[in-house]
C-alpha cells in the first residue's frame, strides 16, 4: 500500500489518498481509499472515510507521490536514484538545482504556406461586422 499520495483532481483542492499500487496504463481509473483532504478532514463530497474510491483519470490533473510514500511501501528500487543525466550542451547546473529536460522544438513546417503578415493583409473585414461597429 503507497500512503499519502496526492491527488491533484480539476477544479478542486488536492487531496491525499492511499493506493494499493502505481498505476499502469492500462488503468480506467485510479482506485483509492482513505480518501482525505490535506489537513486529513473527511471530504465534503464523502460519506464515509472507510469507502473505496474509484477516480476516473479524466478528473485527474496528476498524481504526487512522495519519495518516502514510495520507499515505504518498498517500490524504490524501480525508481531513478537522482535526476536524469543531462546532455552536454546543458553546460554546468549547480548541485541541488532540479533540471527539466525537453528536447529542441522542431522547425514548422512553413513550404508553400504565406507570411503571417501576408495572411493577415488578404483577410477582408466582414461589412455587417463594419456596420454594427459603426452603429455602437
Amino acid at each position: 500500500m503507497i500512503r499519502n499520495v496526492i491527488l491533484h483532481l480539476v477544479g478542486e483542492l488536492p487531496m491525499k489518498a492511499d493506493i494499493e499500487s502505481l498505476p499502469t496504463a492500462a488503468d480506467a481509473g485510479l482506485l483509492c481509499t482513505n480518501l482525505r483532504t490535506l489537513e486529513g478532514r473527511k471530504p465534503v463530497s464523502t460519506e464515509y472515510l472507510d469507502s473505496v474510491f474509484l477516480l476516473p483519470y479524466t478528473v485527474i490533473r496528476f498524481i504526487e507521490i512522495p519519495r518516502a510514500s514510495i520507499h515505504a511501501a518498498g517500490l524504490d528500487r524501480d525508481l531513478p536514484v537522482g535526476p536524469a543525466e543531462l546532455p552536454a550542451e546543458a553546460g554546468a547546473v549547480p548541485d541541488g538545482a532540479h533540471v527539466i529536460v525537453t528536447p529542441p522544438p522542431r522547425p514548422a513546417d512553413t513550404t508553400g504556406l504565406p507570411a503571417e503578415d501576408e495572411a493577415l493583409e488578404q483577410i477582408e473585414p466582414d461589412a455587417e461586422l463594419l456596420r454594427r461597429i459603426r452603429e455602437a
